[in-house]
């Protein structure tokens, strides 16, 4: 019997979740609304899919420090080819990871982009706004192709001799209006660092680099979020002072972590320090 034939929905909704954001772990999958318990999700809706000759799904376990971490959990081939069939396109249209899973390096930086792109999906569907698109910084180009193509990462933008890999690149569509966004996950606070980072942003911006990669009308708006908002504060007021936004200013918008899984509809603030909304 067919793959697709035996899915029930929930499992279909797994793997629809995986080609979405690429990797996702027990708890993102309850925070989805998969199952309201992380066991279900586990052993009900998970476990079957990586089972078998030809699993829909893969999955690795990292460690730090010995400590294993969460499982992450993403599609395969197969995998894609399924949700391919669901969506009515070709295959190659479904982002899947493909060779040796890296993610020890930058675990929790993954995670918690994943946490911010969930946020702001949620705070999308609640706003009668729709998600066009999105790329991460974990996906490239050409590794779903032939293995001499040079790999190219999907949020990469380049200017002059500067090239620069946003975390996370957004389309959003209303019914009156797009917006394009990139938002930078800021996990150490290095004040510095950062503010030398958004400046490189501020010049994306003026010289409209990004809008022109993917043919948007408009400036995009920077989404800067911090771990902590000390850290947040810190780098807004710096970047005030800096200069390195003129004529771009109203294009950057801050908020730190825990407000934005909190509440994403509140949690923005402009440079000047001024509550904002994203529409």
């Amino acid at each position: 019997m067919d793959k697709l034939t035996i899915l029930n929905e929930r499992k279909t909704q797994v793997l629809e979740c995986l080609a979405r954001y690429t990797y996702l772990t027990v708890n993102h999958l309850v925070e989805l609304g998969i199952a309201p318990q992380a066991r279900n999700v586990r052993d009900r809706y998970l476990r079957p899919l990586t089972e078998g000759r030809s699993p829909l799904v893969g999955s690795g376990v990292f460690h730090v420090s010995n400590r294993p971490l969460p499982w992450v959990y993403y599609l395969t081939k197969r995998g894609a080819e399924i949700v391919a069939e669901l969506w009515n396109v070709q295959v190659g249209e479904v982002y899947y990871p493909v060779g040796k899973i890296q993610f020890t390096r930058d675990y929790q930086h993954r995670i918690e982009t994943i946490d911010c792109m969930i946020a702001f999906e949620k705070w999308a569907n609640q706003n009668d706004a729709e998600i066009d698109f999105w790329h991460t910084y974990f996906q490239v180009e050409g590794s779903q192709r032939k293995a001499h193509q040079q790999l190219v990462r999907k949020t990469q933008v380049t200017l002059g001799k500067e090239t620069i890999v946003p975390d996370v690149n957004i389309g959003i569509l209303t019914q009156n209006t797009s917006r394009l966004f990139t938002l930078e996950l800021h996990r150490q606070p290095k004040t510095q660092r950062i503010v030398q980072q958004l400046a490189k942003h501020a010049d994306i911006l003026r010289n409209e680099v990004l809008s022109e990669k993917y043919n948007h009308p408009h400036l995009h708006y920077v989404l800067s979020v911090h771990h902590s908002e000390r850290s947040m504060t810190h780098v807004r007021k710096e970047l005030q002072k800096s200069g390195h936004c003129e004529h771009v200013e109203k294009c950057f918008l801050f908020t730190h972590y825990k407000s934005l899984t909190k509440s994403f509809r509140n949690s923005w603030i402009d440079l000047a320090g001024t509550h904002s909304n994203l529409f």
